[in-house]
Formats: C-alpha cells, structure tokens, sequence
C-alpha cells in the first residue's frame, strides 16, 4: 500500500499544484472586502449570509475539491501517456528484435544445412539404407552424410521384423554430417 501525502493530489499534478487554488481562484471568486460585521455568518441589516460565510464555507471548500479533481484527471493522463510511451517503445523494441531473430534464423538455416543434418525418425532399416518410398520425409542416412551403427534386439513387443527400436540420438537432433548414428533393430528371428 502506497503512502500519500496530505497534499495528495497537489503534489504529484503538474498542471494542478497548491498553488493552483489561489492563484486561479482570484479571477473566479468575487473579491472579499471586510465588511464592518466581518467574522458574522449571518447580516443581521440584510437578512442574508455575509460575503465571508459565502466565501469561506461555500466558495472556497468547492474551489478546492474542483481543482483536486482536475489534479486527479492530470495524474490519469500523466500514468495514461507513460503507458502510452511505454507500449510505443516495446512494439518498436519487438519489431527490431523480430527482425533481428529472422536475421539470425536464416544464418542457422544456412549454417545448419551446410554443416549438420537432423536425424529423420526412421520407421525400419529399408528406410535406413533407403530413405521412404518417396525419398522426402525420410531421407536414407546416406543421402544426408550420416554414417549408421546397427545395434539389434530380438523379439521386442510392439516392434515387427527389422522395425527400428530406437535411435541414439534421438530423431530430431541436429548432428554434423559424417556422425554415427546408433539404430536398433527388432529381429524375429
């Protein structure tokens, strides 16, 4: 919890500080002339509040919680425009981190495609040796430089003849070409 001054809002408002009461109220408020009956509230001769009651207990109190309201609405705007500010600087901020990061992402590509291979998820060792049926999602571990150590198990449940058991590393990681693969194969036999 925040702690605020007894000024509060005068003293955070810019357009609208202390002195803002009196100085703008002169031109607003009638001008207080002391009457000979001054400190009255009520003129006995007119049957009416004197200046000083109209001034002092009416006037006054209202012009001060008007312009505290205004010092209120000036803070609004003042958090509104850093806000504001604040928002601006970050989308700049993103869109040059933005194009920085596709800057750097076509680098990687292209050093990645020159210097490494990601190892394909192999379903069995025709794909192994032969890459899929259509040579795309699979690619043979010759066709991407990868050489490959065959590893076999026997009867693994779940896996069929020559079914590949498991990869090290795993598919997906990016190696550099030339690397061995380690793929076990399930055999039935």
């Amino acid at each position: 919890m925040t702690i605020r001054s007894e000024k509060y809002p005068l003293d955070v408002s810019i357009r609208y500080p202390e002195s803002a009461i009196d100085s703008s109220l002169s031109p607003l408020l009638p001008a207080y002339r002391r009457p000979p009956n001054d400190g009255l509230v009520f003129n006995p001769q007119i049957s009416d509040l004197t200046n000083l009651a109209l001034h002092k207990y009416l006037l006054y109190p209202m012009w001060i919680n008007i312009v505290k309201t205004l010092a209120y609405c000036d803070i609004i705007d003042l958090a509104q425009e850093t806000a504001a500010n604040a928002q601006q600087n970050a989308d700049i901020r993103i869109a040059a981190l933005e194009g920085e990061v596709a800057s750097l992402r076509t680098s990687i590509d292209t050093l990645i495609a020159f210097f490494g291979v990601t190892v394909p998820a192999w379903i069995n060792k025709d794909e192994v040796e032969n890459g899929d049926d259509m040579g795309i999602v699979h690619p043979s571990a010759a066709e991407l430089g990868i050489l490959v150590a065959f590893e076999f198990v026997r009867q693994q449940l779940g896996f069929g003849h020559e079914d590949v058991v498991s990869i090290d590393p795993p598919a997906g990681t990016l190696i550099p070409r030339g690397n061995t693969v380690k793929v076990t194969l399930n055999l039935l036999g």
